[in-house]
């Protein structure tokens, strides 16, 4: 019964008890504990210097010997940017207060570390601070896995974020396209008008009338850029109907297809390109009406789109040859047809005027809404 209030003695400052039983070992176990720990474990003097570092802390920082660390500042180990937080820890530790905090420091080789540390105050008998213990635990592994999981869940807003300045900025370019080329559409038309040479004036038109085919194109794909292609039908009206008003015509358009045919934006370049040059030429060389004509035709290695133009004029010129262009815009015609593998035929038209018809091969995704 004699050893009873020793033991709750004992219970009552297990901390006392545990100092009692280690005060009478060899200073070799008391390292022995320090060592065993995982953690990078140090000890600094009051004036900021290291005297000691666990062979654990040496390995985790890389070092190659304890003589690359004592007797160094260990403020200095760490980058600048962090000897502010260093310092307030020493400061606190010195005033008997224990603290911490978690940072970036590389190791001696230059590995990425992230640490959670701890500073303590270590009291003498007299319960003077007499050194600062600091534990560091490598947490770079958790650091690493919280940013990617935060990067996998900033994700979906970066790019949301990333879509929206980019509609902004498409919409902005495309505004500030459609109105350079109506810009140049109307300086070329004003030109035409103060020309008193009629080729010259005709020369300027149609240079005109060639950016308002683009123009329109341009029209078209922005007003639903993720779709990628454009409505044959609607593109189409809305060429000729600009056409038409330059020219201070009749135009007609007929579509002979139920079918909503889609147009790649070059395929829909070639067609406008080549509607307006002979939409132009009907009016320049026939009368006050020109009627455009659009059907498909099936064929034994699949379809073609039939494009028909036919004017009220005159008619073709005797000896007209059509492999003999002499002008700007059936050349323009012809090699954009033989680019696309098609074929062109000039007849009489149905009121003594002209036809020119176009057959082109119909490739995906032209049909591609049948």
């Amino acid at each position: 019964m004699s050893d009873m209030p020793t033991r709750a003695a004992n219970l009552a400052n297990p901390d006392a008890t545990a100092l009692d039983r280690l005060g009478g070992l060899e200073h070799g176990f008391a390292l022995a504990i320090l060592n065993a720990s995982p953690d990078c474990i140090k000890l600094i003097e009051l004036d900021g210097s290291i005297s000691f570092m666990s062979h654990n802390g040496l390995r985790a920082m890389e070092l190659d010997g304890l003589d690359q660390v004592v007797g160094r500042l260990w403020t200095s180990l760490w980058p600048i940017g962090m000897r502010s937080e260093l310092i307030t820890a020493l400061n606190k530790a010195k005033a008997g207060a224990s603290s911490g905090f978690e940072g970036f420091c590389p190791t001696a080789k230059g590995a990425a570390r992230w640490w959670e540390v701890s500073v303590s105050p270590i009291r003498g008998a007299g319960g003077v601070v007499e050194c600062i213990l600091s534990t560091s635990r490598d947490v770079t592994a958790r650091v690493r896995h919280e940013e990617t999981h935060q990067q996998i869940s900033d994700a979906p807003a970066a790019k949301d974020l990333l879509c929206m300045q980019f509609q902004d900025l498409s919409q902005e370019m495309n505004h500030r396209i459609k109105n350079n080329l109506a810009t140049v559409i109307s300086l070329l038309r004003s030109q035409a008008r103060g020309l008193n040479d009629g080729d010259a004036q005709r020369a300027v038109e149609q240079a005109a009338n060639r950016i308002a085919s683009l123009a329109t194109l341009h029209d078209q794909l922005h007003l639903d850029p993720s779709q990628g292609t454009v409505a044959l039908k609607a593109y189409l009206r809305l060429l000729l109907q600009e056409i038409g008003a330059a020219a201070s015509g009749t135009l007609d358009l007929s579509c002979d297809t139920e079918d909503e045919l889609a147009l790649l934006p070059d395929q829909a370049v070639m067609i406008g390109v080549v509607l307006n040059e002979l939409v132009g030429n009907g009016f320049k060389h026939g009368g006050r009406s020109v009627t455009v004509r659009i059907g498909l035709l099936s064929r034994a290695n699949g379809r073609s789109l039939d494009i028909a133009v036919s004017d009220d004029g005159p008619g073709l010129p005797a000896g007209f040859s059509d492999n003999a262009f002499g002008g700007l815009g059936l050349r323009i015609v012809s090699g954009y047809v033989k680019k696309w593998e098609g074929q062109l035929q000039f007849d009489a038209g149905p009121s003594n005027g002209a036809t020119v018809r176009l057959q082109l091969p119909v490739p995906q995704p032209m049909a591609g809404q049948s």
